[in-house]
């Protein structure tokens, strides 16, 4: 068991990106957490398929805050508690439109 505010956080640009997965020690699954203020970049662009990437559909749960996602070219607004699932090859990302936002990301 492992509460959020508790977990290793990690400088990332302009974000703070939780390894949850490490943590948690799931292997049938990746996990990771991500916050940032209103204004930052949440979750990266990204389609899952660029060098490194793990070509996996993507489940996007705002835990706290807001974001604005954008998934290939339209905008979805977030508020705590939306989940979003995304699949493979899906450009998508999403910057917080409130302080403290944190999105759990699971693929």
């Amino acid at each position: 068991m492992l509460h959020i505010d508790d977990a290793e956080r990690i400088v990332g640009d302009g974000h703070w990106w939780r390894p949850l997965r490490k943590q948690l020690g799931t292997t049938g699954f990746g996990v990771n957490g991500y916050t940032s203020d209103a204004g930052d970049q949440v979750i990266e662009t990204h389609d899952e398929r660029s060098f490194g990437a793990a070509g996996h559909e993507e489940l996007y749960v705002v835990i706290f805050g807001a974001a604005t996602f954008t998934v290939d070219g339209d905008e979805v607004a977030a508020p705590t508690g939306t989940l979003l699932v995304v699949p493979p090859g899906t450009q998508r990302g999403a910057t917080a439109t409130e302080d403290g936002t944190t999105v759990l990301v699971i693929g």
